[in-house]
């Protein structure tokens, strides 16, 4: 984890005597209780899928290796969610997160939900925001990608700055573009988050405003025709 992770990660910390056991580590499941632990999803050579529903808390970090997917659906994680190598993270409507760190070459879709604090994204991985409230602030680092999908989405800018103060500390980020975004996305939420694009790096954000819907398949088309005769088609750093 780089130093600005771990700024970033300061301000998800939970309040002082919070005591973690050992991580836990899963495979393929669906979590609906409490999990007072950090969770580790994935290795070298696994790449499971975890869904933390309705009533699933993890009070620790999730955090997401290889090609796994951790879909927060409907459930809480306290902390943050980390999105290693190439896994993936979705989040859904009904669920609140802290915030979202991705890596390497990780996603993170977040279709809804709460992000109280905010979202960080590093390396060449890509964060895709449909809908949901995304906290304070959004970075992107390095060769990252911040895509905002809505409707009448736009981004001011407001200054740059050389380093982001958290906690009193000041942290060297480089030169960072800052921005307000504003509009709605794609679930009608209204957006007023700051987005910060280190600069002179590929770091880059998109405004996606009224995407095109995505195209029936053929055989999807086909099926219908069909259906109306009676017939039916079945169709690397340290962690």
């Amino acid at each position: 984890m780089n130093l600005r992770s771990l700024a970033f990660a300061a301000l998800l910390c939970l309040p002082m005597g919070a005591v973690y056991a050992d991580t836990t580590y899963l495979t393929d499941v669906t979590v609906l209780t409490t999990v007072d632990d950090n969770i580790n999803v994935g290795d070298s050579s696994n790449s499971p899928t975890v869904s933390i529903g309705a009533g699933g808390i993890v009070t620790g970090v999730v955090k997401a290796y290889n090609n796994s997917v951790v879909k927060l659906d409907g459930g809480t994680i306290y902390d943050h969610l980390s999105a290693y190598d190439h896994s993936t993270g979705n989040i859904y409507a009904g669920s609140t997160i802290s915030g979202l760190i991705a890596y390497d070459q990780g996603t993170v879709n977040i279709h809804g939900g709460s992000v109280t604090i905010g979202v960080l994204a590093n390396d060449t991985s890509t964060v895709n925001i449909y809908g949901g409230s995304m906290g304070n602030n959004v970075y992107a680092y390095d060769g990252a990608t911040i895509n905002l999908y809505g409707k009448d989405l736009a981004a001011s800018p407001l200054s740059q700055k050389q380093y982001f103060p958290i906690k009193g500390m000041p942290v060297d980020y480089g030169v960072l573009d800052e921005y307000a975004l504003s509009g709605h996305l794609l679930d009608s939420t209204e957006i007023s988050t700051i987005l910060y694009i280190q600069r002179g790096t590929g770091a880059a954000y998109h405004l996606v405003n009224d995407p095109a819907p995505v195209p029936e398949p053929a055989f999807v088309q086909l099926g219908a025709l069909l259906g109306c005769s009676g017939l039916v088609l079945i169709k690397r750093r340290q962690r």
